[in-house]
């Protein structure tokens, strides 16, 4: 397999960590927790667990060659046509779809109505064909903006909101 596996989250301190990720069942302390192994650069010191957040937790899409950027899970782009009337700006969130098995980029108000508990059921209705899978050439079409963690306000509206 040629594709990456690597995952990113939050620390508890609100610092964002890249890396392989591990999932540790404790029940003494509410169930589970998750940690992603960070590397050092120091030769004694190999690298080390670190506990991030869960809802922090997003897996790495893929590298965007054009603008050398990785795109994870979570992650907000926007795509900009140029009309006579004025520009306007679709906005789309970096999803794993469960039912599919795959990723793919949604619109805000489709993934409001997929993360807000209407699953796939939700938005099958706007899907034709397989737009559930992500081209490289689609994503180098589209412009980073932030993702749902550090810009929330970027999905609850105000100026340049989805």
């Amino acid at each position: 397999m040629n594709r990456e596996i690597k995952f990113r989250g939050k620390t508890t301190e609100g610092k964002w960590v890249y890396g392989d990720l591990k999932r540790v069942n404790d029940n003494r302390r509410g169930g589970n927790r998750y940690y992603i192994w960070v590397d050092t650069d120091d030769v004694e010191d190999e690298g080390r667990y670190v506990l991030v957040d869960r809802e922090t937790l997003g897996q790495f899409i893929l590298h965007d060659t054009k603008r050398n950027r990785e795109m994870y899970e979570g992650d907000i782009y926007f795509h900009e046509e140029e009309y006579d009337e004025g520009d306007e700006r679709t906005f789309f969130i970096a999803t794993y779809i469960t039912e599919r098995c795959a990723f793919t980029m949604l619109s805000a108000g489709e993934w409001l109505a997929y993360t807000g508990g209407g699953g796939i059921d939700a938005i099958k209705d706007d899907f034709e064909g397989f737009r559930f899978e992500m081209q490289s050439e689609d994503i180098t079409k589209l412009h980073f903006k932030g993702n749902i963690h550090d810009n929330p306000e970027l999905l609850k509206g105000g100026q340049n909101a989805c």
